[in-house]
């Protein structure tokens, strides 16, 4: 898994521009239609280098300045949604993962 994460990431880092500081604000990472997707806190931004959602691939990228441990995932209305075990600083998640609506990331950062 964490090759192919990987893999994919190294990829797809090369074509991405965006930087962490986004128009959204410090917490939120991705804004459209179908999905709102933002941070625990503001303190994980400082630690994001890239963040980029593709929305025509259904993909979101994320590389931070220190390895990943593991994502968890909140729904609108608090309650954990998932928990994705990922041991890297490149993080690719597909949308398919969110149904749509708001939600909440928290990032265990070694």
């Amino acid at each position: 898994m964490k090759t192919i994460i990987l893999s994919l990431a190294t990829v797809l880092m090369f074509q991405f521009s965006a930087i962490a500081n986004n128009d959204y604000g410090d917490k939120e990472l991705v804004k459209s239609s179908a999905v709102s997707i933002s941070l625990v806190n503001s303190e994980l931004a400082e630690m994001i280098q890239v963040s980029e959602f593709l929305e025509q691939e259904e993909k979101f990228f994320i590389k931070f300045t220190k390895e990943v441990q593991m994502i968890t995932f909140y729904n609108a209305n608090g309650e954990v949604e998932m928990v994705i075990p990922v041991m890297s600083s490149e993080v690719n998640l597909g949308m398919s993962l969110f149904t749509g609506g708001n939600y909440t990331l928290d990032f265990s950062i070694n």
